[in-house]
């Protein structure tokens, strides 16, 4: 069910700024040592303590009244980083570790996420980067999924593709990849994306990992990496079911289905276009949400972002009419028409909303672990063969798939019930939790 409240801040628990430490240092003694690591050759190991650019040991000493006096606290990640994971690879051994195959990548000591080291990578004329590492002793991620800061510096293409693949001993190759918007340009944010097919390989005997990042038709596009971590791989994976507008469709066809299955979604619909006479009814709304349905935050008038003077504002307008209508259960997630979204949202978003579901092109949008409220990859749906696969794929990998509908686009009611069908059968088998999208934000606010 949907919280009953109005547009939440997250807190932030300092216990995470706490752990977030030793990003200076290499974190997997796979290639060359820095003189500090001692663990078995192959194997990643822990990172010095320290703050992000100090090595040194930051032991605090205590005064008589008790008042450290010691070391500064390390500076903890930002609020908007939801899941911390452990520091894999900072990137400062790059020159040794990492090998340049197309364009030009290097090293920029202090230039990276929160002051870190970090590499710049520029596409060649083909409009491809590519950085790889192998590894001669293979790496167990069997468990583990990845994630990695980045930050667009500039670009002549409308979004930029980032691909994170990976490959095991035998050979085949795992694709998880982000596009970010070039509006997006000059913020710091986190991929986490899932993997783009049911397809497995052996994750226990990983041999590459390879960063790839793409400018379409041989355009330029400049970006820095940083701060790879792991995370924890999920039980299970997780599929939301959300309608983006309002239509008869939410109510005639997608409602019944999804409450025969014992499901619940979310809809984000213009608040000023909610309950016109050739629309659902304010009333219809109403008893879906009496259902468990969340009805979420987007534009007045279905407006995208970049038409937008003052986001934040223009929000907070739509956010107070959702409440006139008798709509304050879910104003806490957000969806920005179409998934577009900008610097300037990635400026207020987390200070206004749990979780802000974005989703560029033509991605899968499947996460391993959402790390970034800010930027929670979702799926364009009206495929809904396409939008089978990434449900089996969810199941397959234990990500999570945000599925968001265009409900006029909605023209096959059968294919539909058979694609909440499939889903009912993947969680009745315990590969998948159906959840809203407020019941999502829940494990990260």
């Amino acid at each position: 069910m949907a919280p009953n409240d109005t547009v939440r801040r997250r807190a932030f628990l300092g216990t995470v700024g706490a752990a977030f430490v030793g990003l200076a240092g290499c974190s997997d003694s796979t290639g060359p040592s820095n003189g500090t690591d001692t663990g078995t050759p192959g194997t990643p190991t822990a990172t010095p303590a320290g703050t992000p650019n100090d090595t040194t040991d930051a032991t605090p000493t205590d005064s008589p009244n008790g008042t450290d006096t010691g070391t500064p606290a390390d500076q903890g990640p930002p609020a908007w980083m939801a899941n911390q994971g452990d520091l894999y690879d900072n990137f400062a051994m790059f020159d040794d570790q990492w090998s340049v195959r197309n364009g030009s990548a290097t090293l920029v000591e202090g230039e990276g996420f929160m002051g870190t080291p970090g590499v710049r990578m520029e596409t060649d004329d083909g409009g491809l980067v590519r950085v790889e590492r192998k590894y001669w002793q293979a790496q167990d991620f069997s468990n583990k999924t990845l994630s990695m800061a980045v930050k667009l510096e500039e670009t002549t293409v409308s979004s930029a593709e980032i691909a994170i693949y990976l490959k095991d001993i035998n050979g085949n190759e795992e694709k998880h990849s982000d596009e970010i918007p070039s509006e997006a340009a000059g913020e710091w944010l986190r991929i986490d994306p899932g993997a783009k097919s049911t397809d497995t390989i052996d994750l226990s005997q990983l041999t590459h990992i390879r960063i790839d990042h793409y400018a379409r038709d041989g355009n330029s596009t400049t970006f820095v990496a940083s701060d790879l971590r792991t995370h924890p791989k999920p039980e299970t994976g997780t599929v939301v079911f959300a309608l983006e507008g309002t239509h008869e469709n939410n109510v005639d066809v997608v409602y019944p289905a999804m409450k025969e299955a014992g499901f619940a979604g979310g809809v984000f619909a213009a608040p000023d276009k909610l309950g016109h006479s050739s629309d659902p009814t304010i009333s219809d709304y109403q008893e879906m949400v009496a259902d468990g349905w969340d009805m979420g935050v987007t534009t007045l008038g279905a407006k995208r972002l970049t038409e937008i003077q003052g986001e934040q504002d223009a929000l907070a307008g739509a956010t107070t009419q959702l409440e006139k209508r008798g709509f304050d259960g879910a104003t806490n997630v957000f969806r920005p028409p179409r998934g577009d979204y900008t610097a300037e949202t990635l400026g207020y978003a987390d200070e206004s909303f749990d979780l802000t579901f974005v989703g560029v092109g033509g991605s899968m949008g499947t996460n391993d672990q959402l790390t970034d409220t800010r930027t929670v990859l979702s799926i364009d749906a009206d495929d809904l063969e396409w939008a089978t696969e990434c449900v089996e794929a969810a199941a397959t990998h234990k990500q999570t798939a945000v599925l968001f509908f265009t409900p006029r686009h909605i023209d096959d009611p059968a294919a539909f019930e058979a694609l909440v069908a499939r889903t009912k059968e993947l969680q009745q088998n315990g590969d998948l939790q159906v959840v809203t999208p407020t019941e999502l934000a829940s494990r990260y606010a």
